[in-house]
């Protein structure tokens, strides 16, 4: 088993609380191990790349969420359309999030409508009545941390010093 398979944490669906076999993208340690298989690949390949298309897509052109995967090896058991965040570190990073947008729980329930006594309750359920302001949060955190995500990747140091030529990040 590798080290891996035994720390990483799974992208976990906020509709059912399953896992997936794929790594949480808020996972600290998820953007280290591309930087070390980057890394590897520039030591061993960098003055013979020309061009390097690296794509953090799915199989429906979604960014490193999957939806339905389920016609590879290592797809995974349980997989839909939907939000793939309610993992441990996503969690953390929403409530991150919250906090430095409202600052205070009584300015995050006046924005999404709702009593809000502290930042440390389940703040990711999510039901037909929620406020507009409420879904755009949501929105714009879960977009932008994927986005981020995505420009790490993007700017990763050991391909960029050890290739004279071209790396493309694709995202559909």
């Amino acid at each position: 088993m590798s080290m891996l398979s035994t720390v990483a944490v799974r992208l976990k669906c906020l509709e059912h609380g399953e896992e997936s076999s794929l790594i949480s993208l808020w996972d600290p340690f998820l953007l280290e191990h591309y930087d070390r298989m980057y890394g590897s690949l520039a030591r061993e390949c960098g003055e013979d790349i020309d061009f390097l298309y690296v794509g953090v897509c799915g199989d429906y052109g979604e960014i490193i969420i999957h939806n339905t995967v389920n016609h590879y090896k290592f797809s995974p058991k349980h997989g839909h359309v939907g939000f793939w965040c309610a993992d441990r570190y996503a969690r953390e990073d929403w409530k991150r999030y919250l906090e430095n947008k409202y600052a205070t729980a009584d300015a995050l329930g006046a924005a999404w409508g709702e009593e809000i006594s502290d930042f440390s309750g389940d703040l990711m359920q999510f039901t037909e009545g929620d406020n507009a302001v409420k879904r755009m949060d949501f929105a714009d955190w879960y977009t932008s941390s994927v986005m981020g995500f995505c420009e790490h990747i993007g700017r990763t140091k050991p391909l960029k010093n050890n290739t004279k030529r071209k790396v493309i990040l694709f995202i559909s």
